[in-house]
């Protein structure tokens, strides 16, 4: 009489790393049921284990991507709308400076949004992004801009411009983190 047993489990090699095992075995037994012998083997499943680990991951990241693209282009339609309207109000504002200022507010924000939806999309696509400088100055400007209005007088919020950055230090900082991301993915 026989009877095949088997399971997974993990064991510590000599060097202190863990391996993945897959044990099997048929234990062989007498008529009147004694065990007489039992054959087996053990078999290390580690990189198999780590390559379904892997396209696990690949497969999320994968779906993280289609979703991200799905609400991004939602989201990028919805922005369409707010900087249509936003420049219409800009325009029928033209004799009200400070509420045409709101209206262009709305629409830089927009705008930003509209650029951020861009990198999901292209995140979701794969596509690679194409750098281009930035003014930080003016940029940290615009959000404090607008934080101001959003807030009201209840916080003061101050902004001193720095220099702008060496051409040469900004491509380096960049070159940094896409190396950054590149190893993460």
């Amino acid at each position: 009489m026989r009877a095949a047993v088997g399971g997974r489990f993990r064991l510590r090699r000599t060097v202190g790393s863990w391996a993945e095992m897959d044990a099997r075995a048929c234990v062989i037994r007498d008529t009147n049921g004694t065990l007489t012998r039992m054959i087996g083997g053990l078999t290390d499943i580690s990189e198999r284990v780590a390559l379904e680990e892997r396209l696990r991951n690949a497969q999320r990241l994968e779906a993280i991507g289609k979703l991200t693209g799905g609400i991004a282009h939602d989201f990028n339609n919805l922005l369409t709308i707010v900087l249509g309207n936003a420049e219409t109000f800009s325009e029928l504002l033209e004799h009200d400076p400070q509420k045409r200022e709101l209206a262009r507010m709305v629409a830089s924000a927009a705008e930003r949004g509209a650029e951020l939806t861009q990198r999901l999309l292209a995140f979701a696509r794969k596509q690679s992004l194409s750098p281009r400088a930035v003014d930080l100055n003016r940029l940290v400007q615009g959000v404090i801009q607008m934080l101001g209005r959003v807030l009201g007088g209840s916080v003061s919020l101050q902004f001193t411009p720095g220099e702008q950055l060496d051409d040469a230090l900004v491509r380096s900082w960049r070159n940094l983190i896409w190396s950054l991301l590149d190893t993460q993915y």
